[in-house]
């Protein structure tokens, strides 16, 4: 599955679209919608995690591993299994300005934002 933006997902305009919490939010329905069974009803997205809620194996690479680190931390009871490719953990970054990415908060986005991190180790 494509993040917002990428590849043939939909693209919205605007840099409010791509804010951390609207990315985050993203995935979180996908694996509410996917593995929610059928009859059961739907997990309520107010706590994001019930005992209905469905648990995913979650991979992530680059942006998307940032993300998934994001996830499995803000609703770990819908993280089975969380793999990360190409992207630093998310305890790297926190001092680094990740929440404040979609208010301009990494120098030259997520690839400036890697190679700072990289440079500081």
């Amino acid at each position: 599955m494509d993040l917002r933006g990428y590849g043939a997902s939909e693209k919205p305009p605007g840099k409010d679209s791509y804010r951390l919490e609207v990315l985050l939010e993203d995935i979180r329905q996908v694996i509410e919608t996917l593995g929610t069974p059928e009859g059961q009803g739907e997990a309520p997205a107010v706590t994001g995690a019930t005992a209905l809620s469905p648990k995913c194996v979650l991979v992530g690479h680059n942006w998307g591993g940032l993300l998934a680190w994001e996830l499995a931390a803000n609703h770990p009871a819908l993280v089975e299994k969380l793999v990360i490719m190409g992207a630093p953990h998310r305890a790297v970054m926190a001092g680094n300005g990740v929440a404040s990415w979609g208010r301009g908060g990494a120098p030259g986005g997520w690839v400036g934002a890697v190679g700072w991190c990289l440079w500081q180790l």
